[in-house]
C-alpha cells in the first residue's frame, strides 16, 4: 500500500529522500539532523574513503589518484583532499559527511502517465518494446542508434511501464546542453509526473 510521504515522515526525511547530500547543505538546524541520524532514520558517512591507491570518492565512486589533490580546510584545520571529477557539484573532502535516508520512501505510483501522441516506426517500436522489457526485468540494455533515431522516443514506454510500477527514473547524460533540450520534452511527454533538473550550475535540491 502506498503511503504518502507527507504524511509518513518528516520533512527532514522527505526532503532528502531520494539523495545523498553534504550534511552541511540540509537546510534543517544541525540537531534536527544528528536526532534523525542517531535513532537511525538518516545514515551518515565520510565523503572520501582511504584506500590502497589513495581515496574513493563515495558521491561519485572516483578512485583515480590523479582526480584527487588537496587543500588547507578551513573546517577541520588539516590539509585535506578532495575529489576533482564531481568538483563541479561541490567540493566533497576528506573531512565531508554525506547523508542519506536509510529507508527510502516509496514513490506514488501514476496511472498512464504518458501524454506524448506521436507515433513510432515499426524498427523504433521494436527497440521501445525492448527496452521497457528490459527495465521491467531490471537488467541492461544498450540501443545502438545514429543522431536523430529517435531515442529519446524509444524511452517513454520504459519510462512509463516504471512510474507506473511506482519507480524513480534518472537519466544521465554527460552533456549539459542536452539536459536542457530535453527537459522540456519530457515535461511535455509526462505533464503529471515531477521532474528535477539537475547539472553543473543549477540547484534543485531538495527536488
Amino acid at each position: 500500500m502506498y503511503i504518502p510521504p507527507s504524511t509518513a515522515a518528516s520533512p527532514l526525511v522527505v526532503w532528502l529522500n531520494g539523495q545523498r547530500l553534504p550534511r552541511e547543505q540540509l537546510p534543517f538546524p544541525d540537531g534536527e539532523v544528528a536526532a534523525a541520524i542517531q535513532t537511525g532514520l538518516l545514515h551518515e558517512q565520510p565523503g572520501l574513503i582511504k584506500t590502497a591507491r589513495a581515496w574513493r570518492c563515495v558521491r561519485c565512486g572516483n578512485n583515480d589518484p590523479h582526480l584527487f589533490a588537496a587543500f588547507p580546510c578551513a573546517r577541520c584545520g588539516a590539509d585535506c583532499a578532495y575529489c576533482r571529477k564531481c568538483l563541479v557539484m561541490g567540493r566533497i573532502s576528506s573531512c565531508t559527511h554525506l547523508v542519506h535516508v536509510t529507508m527510502p520512501l516509496p514513490s506514488e505510483p501514476h496511472e498512464a502517465p504518458l501524454a506524448w501522441d506521436g507515433e513510432l516506426s515499426a524498427a523504433q517500436a521494436e527497440a521501445a518494446q525492448a527496452v521497457r522489457q528490459a527495465v521491467l526485468d531490471r537488467r541492461e540494455l544498450i540501443v545502438w542508434a545514429v543522431c536523430g533515431a529517435g531515442k529519446t522516443e524509444m524511452l517513454f514506454p520504459a519510462i512509463a511501464a516504471a512510474l507506473e510500477e511506482g519507480w524513480r527514473v534518472g537519466l544521465a547524460t554527460p552533456r549539459v546542453d542536452v539536459v536542457r533540450e530535453l527537459a522540456p520534452r519530457f515535461r511535455q511527454a509526462f505533464p503529471r509526473v515531477s521532474l528535477a533538473v539537475w547539472h553543473g550550475g543549477r540547484d534543485e535540491r531538495g527536488r
